[in-house]
């Protein structure tokens, strides 16, 4: 994929890919602090489901900033990495509260 997004495919693909770094980062994550994936299943599922939405309302924004500024000229990648790391800190943020609370569950805090 080049640096310019033409098509509201193309922001989705990269959008994709953006997200799996950020899966990825909570899952190496859980891994660090020793979440055992069995045992907090439900906890690990509904926090990934909770940050999955606000990617998809996120994900939904910049659509419609492709769709209404950028459609005919292209959107440039930079700005589509640049709307996603401004939530990027947000979601592990959450995902670090839900984490910590997972090892105060694990430790009987």
């Amino acid at each position: 994929m080049s640096g310019v997004c033409k098509t509201a495919y193309e922001v989705e693909k990269w959008w994709i890919e953006l997200e799996k770094v950020l899966f990825a980062d909570i899952d190496h994550k859980l891994k660090r602090k020793a979440i055992d994936e069995t045992q907090f299943e439900t906890d690990i599922h509904d926090m990934k489901t909770e940050i999955g939405d606000e990617l998809s309302a996120e994900y939904n924004r910049v659509h419609m900033m492709f769709v209404s500024d950028y459609s005919k000229e292209g959107m440039p990648v930079s700005l589509i990495k640049a709307e996603f790391s401004k939530r990027y800190e947000e979601f592990m943020y959450v995902a670090d509260g839900r984490i910590e609370a997972m090892i105060d569950m694990k430790e009987g805090k």
